[in-house]
C-alpha cells in the first residue's frame, strides 16, 4: 500500500511537470464527524460522533475537473448490544476509522472564490484499539460540497460538507472476545455519517485560469 501511495504522487508530481495536468493540491484539514448506527438482527452497533483529520490530493485539470486522493481517520467509540432471550449484553470499545478514498471533483472558479462538488469511492478499514474485537475492511462511498478561497496563487482556506457511508454488501460482522460471540448485518446495509470542517490548501503548480 505504501508503495503505491508513493508511486501515485511521484506521477501527480510528473504530471504537472510535463504539463498534463495545470497543478496538484495538498490540502490537510480537520473535520467534525457525526456519529451512526448499525442494525443487527439481535442487536445494534453505535458510532460516536468525534473529530477526524486528514490529509487530500487534488490533481486539478485545465477543464475545471480534479481527481482526488484522499486519507482520513476518525477516532472514536462504539457501543455494542446484543439482545438475548433472557437478558441483554453491552459494551464498548475504542476504534479508528481509516478512510482511503479516490474521487472526483468538479469545481466553478470565480476568481479567488472555487465552489466544487464531487464523490469518491473506497474503502474504510475498522481498526479496533484492542484485540477483543476483529477489524474489519469495507467499501465506502463519500459525497461532499465545499468552498475554496485562495489567498494568493499558492496558499488558500477549503470549507466542506460532507456524507460518509461504509457499505456492508454481503454482510458484515463485530466478533467480540476469544469465546467466538458475534452477530452479522444484512447484506446491503450501511452507516451514514456526515462531517463539516476545513483545511489549508496548498498549491504546486501554475495557478488555474
Amino acid at each position: 500500500m505504501k508503495h503505491k501511495i508513493i508511486f501515485t504522487v511521484l506521477f501527480a508530481l510528473c504530471s504537472v511537470y510535463f504539463g498534463y495536468t495545470q497543478n496538484i493540491e495538498i490540502i490537510p484539514y480537520s473535520s467534525f464527524q457525526w456519529g451512526g448506527k448499525v442494525l443487527f438482527h439481535d442487536g445494534q452497533v453505535k458510532f460516536h460522533e468525534s473529530a477526524n483529520y486528514g490529509i487530500a490530493m487534488n490533481i486539478n485539470t485545465p477543464r475545471a475537473t480534479a481527481v482526488q486522493l484522499e486519507y482520513m481517520r476518525q477516532p472514536t467509540t462504539i457501543d455494542v448490544w446484543e439482545y438475548g432471550i433472557f437478558e441483554d449484553w453491552y459494551e464498548r470499545y475504542d476504534v479508528n476509522m481509516d478512510w482511503y478514498q479516490l474521487g472526483f471533483l468538479k469545481q466553478l472558479p470565480k476568481g479567488n472564490l472555487v465552489p466544487f462538488g464531487g464523490i469518491s469511492l473506497g474503502v474504510v478499514h475498522f481498526n479496533a484499539r484492542t484485540n477483543e474485537v476483529d477489524d474489519q475492511v469495507r467499501f465506502s462511498l463519500i459525497g461532499q460540497i465545499g468552498l475554496k478561497y485562495y489567498i494568493n496563487d499558492k496558499i488558500g482556506i477549503r470549507l466542506h460538507a460532507r456524507m460518509l457511508m461504509p457499505v456492508q454488501w454481503g454482510g458484515f460482522g463485530f466478533y467480540f472476545g476469544s469465546g467466538g460471540s458475534g452477530t452479522t448485518v444484512s447484506a446491503g446495509s450501511e452507516i451514514i455519517q456526515g462531517d463539516v470542517g476545513g483545511g489549508l490548501v496548498f498549491r504546486l503548480g501554475k495557478q488555474s485560469e
